[in-house]
Formats: C-alpha cells, sequence, structure tokens
C-alpha cells in the first residue's frame, strides 16, 4: 500500500506491522457467514462504564428522526472519568424534534449506557475542505 509516512519513523510504526500489514483503524465484525461489516473507527470508539460504544451505531439511530438534518456523535469525560455519550446536533429550520425527543428516541432503541444524556443543536457542524465533519472538534 505504501512505505511509511516520509521522514516519520514512529508514525510509520504505529500504522504498519512488521510483516507489511497496514493498521488502517477500522473496526469490523464477521457474520455467521463469513463476511466482514466494518463497525467504525477505534479512534471513535468511546469506552463507557467499561461498555464498547461505536458512535456509527447512536448516529443511525439519531438519523431515524425526521427533525434532525445532520448529526454527529461525540462524548464527554466527567467527573469519574467514564465517557458519557453526547450527540451534537444540527436541526433542519422546520425541526419538530427537541432535545427530549432525541434523549426518548435513543432510549427506545439502545441500550441504555449507548444513550446520549445531552443533545446540543448547532447551526453547523465543524468540516474538514473535503466536507466530512469532524468529530474531533465537536469534543
Amino acid at each position: 500500500m505504501f512505505l511509511g509516512y516520509w521522514n516519520n519513523p514512529e508514525a510509520t510504526a504505529r500504522v504498519l506491522t512488521e510483516d507489511g500489514w497496514l493498521r488502517t483503524g477500522d473496526v469490523a465484525v464477521a457474520d455467521e457467514d463469513g463476511y466482514l461489516w466494518l463497525v467504525d473507527r477505534a479512534k471513535d470508539l468511546i469506552i463507557v462504564s467499561g461498555f464498547n460504544v461505536f458512535p456509527a451505531e447512536v448516529e443511525e439511530v439519531i438519523g431515524e428522526l425526521s427533525g434532525v438534518a445532520r448529526w454527529r456523535w461525540s462524548a464527554s469525560p466527567t467527573p469519574t472519568r467514564a465517557r458519557r455519550s453526547r450527540p451534537t446536533s444540527s436541526a433542519s429550520r422546520a425541526s419538530t424534534s427537541t432535545r427530549r425527543t432525541v434523549i426518548s428516541h435513543c432510549q427506545d432503541h439502545l441500550a441504555r449506557y449507548k444513550c446520549p444524556t445531552k443533545v446540543m443543536f448547532v447551526d453547523e457542524l465543524p468540516r474538514n475542505l473535503s466536507g466530512k465533519i469532524l468529530r474531533r472538534a465537536l469534543r
């Protein structure tokens, strides 16, 4: 795929194994038929009270709501050093969704530890030059 990062052997060692495999940071699961499904990125994984929460799963549930235009999930630290899920959302102008609606919908469709405890509606979500939403900037 590539030989490494230019003049950065430490970064190269983090992503290339000794036998040449590239660690992409993607998390995948295999189903009973042996098919692989990409779940999320390892660096976006949030651990809540010892349980793994993948942002894509929470975002998929929030995306079922008609009053939310764009959304991204991020997490914030709590005083107990645990991570608490916190989606940050951009609502459409004709939005009928409220913070309580989003939280309630998640409680109906997700395990309790995956549910957001706080929702913020914002005018715009931070994006890079190619238009991808910057999850790290939401933190």
